[in-house]
């Protein structure tokens, strides 16, 4: 059997490993790896970089074994003698070197070969496929997995064609070069991209004139509190979904709701009510919950972190109507609560504001180019003028957007090996990730998982569900494989 995994961030090479690890894995599987990159198992995220590119997630939530919490942190220690911290936080690039060491001997299996080459088309023939770079065929395969999980930076203002625009910051010290002095600086975006991009040019460079973050909404994630949160305040895991399950497989989203109140009573926390004092978060709402150190935005973080790990699991135990329900009601709500900006960071913000050292414009409308500069206007007709931007606006999302800039899912699209739910995500199926086509129905022997898949897999861009939702593909598939 010859199978293909196609992308090897954290997705592809936990596929891997479970392919591997799995009882029914023999020498008759023969695994054909494609990265285009030359760094296996990170992605972008934990790619070779300045140490000033951090985590915004508690060690204890960052390990390739789901069942033992501390095993980021006994490897960091064992490393390094201590935690190796930057504003309190573990840099990224070190996230990937304990990645690498973890699945360095999947990568070295016999029976796996690399290719460091970007497949761009899938094509169909009869029950296999045909896997195409620019230059050259691969196959036929038996199964594919196409773990393709970031695609490209969002570019809203249109301004990739011009100088002095950094489409994609990353790896930060390639792209963040030749910085003016006397240079007026502009960030577009508030999220976890434009903190790195701001924390890597207060340490490296002396830029005299303020640090412009362009925003269409108010201000960064909530600060993150981690003072006195206690342990195991969320009731939800495998075994509550499974005791809750009727024979259909089906959770009542009431039953959900009835747990996940009393976890919130027996705290005294109202969740309901924390968030709406923090939906409309900005600066003044940020520096009261630093300053407080507030235990209800506390522990509405900590339970969040603690629910995610089952979310997927417990997304898809539900009906459609009610799955509608919980993304209004639950998700969104617990998602923002969730997002949040490291506490020494936040500080080191709030000084800058104070000292003049950057500012925030608010509502952001157009962004143009015009003589050598970038012309920002905003709905209330300010206008700002910057010398150079770097885009932090966070990765396309819309797969409508994106098959016109992405080969592959350019193919997949027009081979009708893919099609789009009612959100523009890839229609899959859970768990095998199946994509579903009106054309050949449920193709049982190509598998997506990643970014795109946010149909059934609604926290996808995070390291624990990504090594969950990965890992229950591949165990369905080899569960279901017949020696």
């Amino acid at each position: 059997m010859k199978i293909a995994i196609v992308g090897c961030g954290i997705s592809g090479a936990n596929t891997l490993k479970t392919i591997i690890d799995h009882k029914n894995f023999s020498e008759n599987i023969h695994i054909d790896i494609f990265e285009k990159r030359n760094e296996l198992g990170v992605g972008p995220a934990y790619e070779d970089d300045d140490m000033h590119k951090v985590l915004n997630t508690p060690v204890e939530h960052m390990n390739l074994n789901l069942e033992n919490r501390d095993e980021f942190k006994n490897w960091l220690i064992e490393k390094y003698g201590k935690l190796p911290t930057v504003e309190g936080k573990i840099p990224r690039p070190i996230v990937g070197l304990y990645i690498k060491e973890k699945y360095k001997k999947y990568f070295a299996h016999k029976n796996v070969s690399i290719h460091q080459n970007e497949i761009v088309d899938v094509i169909k023939e009869n029950d296999k496929f045909i896997l195409k770079s620019k230059n050259e065929s691969y196959g036929p395969y038996n199964e594919v997995f196409l773990s393709i999980g970031q695609s490209y930076y969002k570019d809203d203002y249109n301004l990739n064609e011009y100088e002095n625009y950094v489409s994609n910051p990353y790896p930060l010290r390639e792209k963040i070069t030749n910085i003016n002095k006397n240079d007026t600086l502009g960030i577009i975006g508030t999220g976890p991209s434009s903190i790195d991009i701001y924390r890597y040019l207060s340490k490296y460079f002396d830029y005299k004139k303020p640090l412009y973050f362009f925003t269409n909404s108010s201000f960064f994630a909530l600060p993150e509190i981690k003072e006195y949160c206690p342990k195991n305040i969320c009731s939800f895991d495998e075994a509550w979904i499974s005791n809750h399950q009727d024979e259909d497989g089906f959770i009542k989203l009431d039953d959900f709701k009835e747990t996940f109140d009393n976890d919130f009573k027996k705290a005294c926390v109202d969740f309901y009510a924390t968030y709406e004092y923090y939906k409309d978060n900005d600066i003044e709402v940020s520096r009261k919950a630093l300053k407080s150190k507030d235990f209800n935005l506390e522990f509405c973080q900590s339970y969040a972190l603690e629910l995610w790990y089952v979310s997927t699991s417990l997304f898809n135990s539900l009906n459609g109507l009610e799955q509608l329900e919980f993304k209004k009601s639950y998700q969104t709500k617990i998602a923002y609560l969730m997002t949040k900006t490291p506490f020494i960071t936040m500080e080191n913000i709030f000084s800058d504001l104070d000292k003049g050292k950057i500012k925030i414009v608010k509502d952001t409308e157009d962004i143009s180019y015009i003589n050598g500069k970038f012309e920002i206007t905003t709905k209330n007709k300010e206008s700002f003028s910057t010398d150079k931007i770097f885009n932090a606006q966070g990765f396309e999302k819309d797969l409508s957007k994106a098959i016109k800039k992405d080969n592959l899912l350019e193919n997949l699209y027009k081979n009708r090996l893919i099609d789009a739910d009612l959100n523009d995500n890839i229609n899959v199926t859970y768990p095998s990730y199946n994509p579903i086509t009106t054309k050949y129905g449920q193709i049982k022997n190509l598998h997506i998982n990643g970014m795109w898949t946010a149909s059934v897999d609604i926290s996808n861009n995070d390291l624990r569900s990504v090594l969950i939702s990965s890992k229950d593909m591949a165990n369905n598939f080899m569960n279901n494989l017949e020696n």
